[in-house]
């Protein structure tokens, strides 16, 4: 680990000795270099903050047959060091306030970190890529989905307007896909209407027909719109909800900022998505896990939303660059994270 900081890197180092792993801590490039190409180093640690420190020289340094995994952390206010850590080719660069809050995580044993993203088709649109998502088994997530949504509720200020006849809750659902969650949520004994709205044509033609086959017209309201542009007043929505729509965008940041900005103050923020595993292994196993019983077709959707898909240490990078907690994000399953705050 490079850092200058030793308050910071003894709580690293007892963290490590915990976890059983050995952690070396030196505060020059020289000395970087000498254990880098003594060999053994899985995973190269740098405090961006370390004075004099230029991410281009140390990069450059690096042997390029069996370079380490590379990690740079640094305030999250320091937007141009960070991005000169990018730029120069660190494996990941995130604040320092996720790098704390993921310690652990971070200093498991291996020396890859998750997959790249890879990005998919922003929008399924076509007939048998909105047939194929509606015809699979999504019961199980959708009812754990309003579930969660509604034992956050229960303790906002909002939980009083869940039964309200005369004040109902204002929702809005990003991504609404074929309309499952908006009509899961319908179906519970509370009141409030829905703007559901989504970028995909096709989605909004079978999310109409389930919206109407579930008898709730009257409180599921379908839009054709991009989340990245809302059309909607600034705090608008008493609640914003999505699930499993920020992996489908290049810059997931551009959507959640637009959330932030039609949610009223103090309203509810429940946000959802896959979270990128580690290995190709990895997402094999998701797929034989949660896919296995799917068609081929179906079965690639979701292998590619898994490459596409972000890790919590990114979403609590997003969401700290937007002035909220690192821990508003969460991991709430094997294969999910959650945004829960208001």
């Amino acid at each position: 680990m490079l850092c200058s900081d030793m308050f910071f890197a003894s709580q690293i180092d007892g963290t490590a000795r915990q976890l059983g792993q050995a952690v070396r801590v030196v505060d020059s490039l020289r000395e970087v270099t000498d254990e880098v190409q003594s060999g053994g180093v899985a995973r190269l640690i740098v405090d961006l903050e370390l004075p004099g420190l230029d991410p281009c020289e140390l990069m450059a340094a690096m042997p390029q047959d069996s370079r380490p995994h590379v990690l740079g952390f640094g305030p999250h206010v320091k937007k141009d060091r960070l991005g000169a850590a990018r730029d120069a080719g660190f494996d990941e660069v995130i604040s320092r306030g996720s790098f704390s809050a993921n310690l652990a995580d971070m200093l498991q044993p291996t020396s890859t970190g998750p997959l790249p993203r890879t990005l998919e088709p922003e929008v399924m649109d076509t007939v048998d890529e909105a047939a194929d998502y509606d015809s699979m088994d999504h019961t199980g997530v959708n009812r754990l989905f309003v579930d969660d949504l509604l034992a956050v509720a229960a303790t906002s200020n909002d939980h009083d307007r869940l039964q309200s006849s005369t004040n109902p809750l204002r929702i809005l659902d990003v991504g609404t896909g074929t309309a499952q969650i908006p009509i899961e949520f319908c179906r519970r004994p509370v009141s409030g209407s829905v703007w559901a709205i989504d970028l995909a044509v096709e989605m909004l033609m079978l999310a109409e027909r389930n919206v109407r086959d579930a008898g709730l017209d009257g409180r599921i309201l379908l839009e054709h719109l991009d989340a990245k542009e809302l059309p909607y007043n600034d705090g608008e929505f008493d609640w914003v909800i999505s699930n499993s729509i920020l992996h489908h965008i290049p810059q997931p940041v551009d959507s959640i900022r637009e959330m932030l900005r039609v949610l009223c103050p103090g309203g509810l923020l429940f946000v959802r998505d896959l979270i990128r595993p580690g290995s190709d292994a990895d997402v094999e196993q998701f797929v034989a896990t949660y896919a296995g019983e799917e068609n081929e077709h179906s079965q690639q959707l979701f292998r590619q939303s898994l490459h596409a898909a972000l890790t919590v240490p990114e979403m609590q990078e997003l969401m700290v660059d937007l002035g909220w907690p690192a821990d508003c994000v969460t991991q709430t399953s094997d294969r999910h994270w959650t945004i829960r705050g208001s």
